[in-house]
């Protein structure tokens, strides 16, 4: 049997001089509520369960109690820091809303774990849980995966079924397409793409990756191909007889 745990949110406010409860809060603000601490859970589409406790807006969310201890730490690393920068770009964005929640209706959020004598994270109109603007830098990805479909009516593309990405859609010229031999659908392949990520997170810009070429899996394994660019540098070393030693005593080491 899966173990379950539970993550209660508390929140406070008023509406038209009445206390918040589940009778007055407005829909979508709920909706956005709900929405954002599945996603703080990682819990995609599945969702929670949920339960209202009488008398006020307290929220229990049920869910696989790994979940729940995972969204602790990460609370609990977000109140310590007080910032959410260094988090996954979902779940930010995700306690994002909620803040822009608290803004607007002057509400405090407050997350916990076990009791309500101290929040894992309070979040209100005196915290400031904003994503930073983050450049996206454009780069080139080795993408390791199963093709799973191939083609398009008005634009071409390939769908790569990753374990590090998910679902990636590359864009393919058509006519790169058509040169493509042999039936490609459901074996691995490593489609080199380029694309953008996020500079803060490292994120890939999923809608942005275009085709570049691709290889049967286990052509070049992604350890020699990170070797091979490694040594590439090396051949700036030619006239220097040990390097490894030159470095050392560049750097001041001695035996």
């Amino acid at each position: 049997m899966k173990t379950m745990g539970t993550l209660k949110v508390v929140l406070k406010g008023t509406i038209g001089g009445a206390e918040l409860s589940p009778t007055n809060m407005d829909s979508q603000d709920l909706i956005v509520l709900l929405q954002s601490v599945n996603a703080v859970l990682g819990l995609g589409k599945e969702g929670a369960r949920v339960a209202f406790e009488t008398g006020s807006l307290k929220i229990i969310f049920l869910a696989l109690a790994t979940a729940i201890a995972s969204a602790e730490a990460l609370l609990a690393g977000v109140q310590a820091t007080g910032n959410i920068d260094s988090i996954e770009h979902g779940k930010a964005s995700a306690l994002e809303s909620l803040q822009r929640l608290a803004d607007k209706k002057s509400y405090s959020i407050d997350f916990f774990a076990g009791s309500e004598d101290n929040a894992i994270l309070a979040i209100n109109s005196s915290t400031l849980y904003l994503q930073k603007e983050s450049a996206a830098i454009s780069t080139q990805f080795r993408l390791y995966g199963y093709i799973v479909d191939a083609g398009g009516k008005e634009s071409a593309n390939i769908h790569l079924n990753t374990k590090e990405h998910g679902l990636l859609v590359i864009a393919i010229d058509k006519r790169e397409l058509e040169k493509i031999e042999g039936n490609i659908l459901y074996k691995q392949f490593c489609i080199i793409a380029d694309g953008k990520q996020n500079s803060s997170t490292f994120e890939i810009e999923k809608s942005s990756l275009k085709f570049v070429s691709m290889e049967p899996w286990g052509v070049k394994d992604p350890l020699i191909y990170l070797q091979e660019i490694l040594a590439k540098p090396k051949d700036g070393w030619a006239d220097v007889e040990d390097p490894e030693n030159w470095l050392r005593e560049f750097r001041g080491y001695e035996d």
